[in-house]
């Protein structure tokens, strides 16, 4: 019975376009849960991985949760945090996507200061067994 209003509750939350969690719960399904990756290296500074996990039942997705792993060499970057992040519904497709953009301060490389670097990530997934869709970017 919880687990059912947690569910609901957090569908709720991704059906308004919210900002999703930075570590989502993990998803519980009756299916096997499904998940994608897109994975960015900046030079040798830094690795982002925006990873997308979603259940489906029948011919609709029943949860979706987020998460983002970095790694940086602490020298040339260093980790800032997630900028903006979101899990938004397409009602005519059940298709569900999910978008993080991300920061890294990053040391110029003249070495005159720092600069802001923005790792993002956009992935739609479907309830069908059509691959998900990634859309990928490092903006300076």
């Amino acid at each position: 019975m919880i687990r059912r209003w947690v569910l609901a509750l957090c569908t709720g939350v991704l059906l308004t376009g919210l900002p999703a969690t930075a570590q989502a719960a993990p998803l519980e399904c009756s299916s096997p849960v499904r998940t994608t990756e897109v994975l960015l290296k900046y030079q040798d500074s830094f690795t982002y991985i925006f990873r997308v996990s979603w259940c489906v039942e029948g011919k609709q997705i029943t949860g979706i949760a987020t998460e983002v792993v970095h790694e940086q060499d602490g020298k040339t970057c260093t980790w800032t945090g997630r900028m903006e992040e979101w899990i938004r519904r397409d009602q005519l497709t059940g298709s569900w996507t999910a978008f993080d953009m991300s920061e890294f301060s990053c040391m110029k490389s003249d070495g005159s200061g720092t600069q802001a670097v923005n790792p993002w990530a956009m992935v739609t997934v479907y309830p069908d067994n059509t691959p998900p869709l990634r859309r990928d970017g490092i903006e300076r």
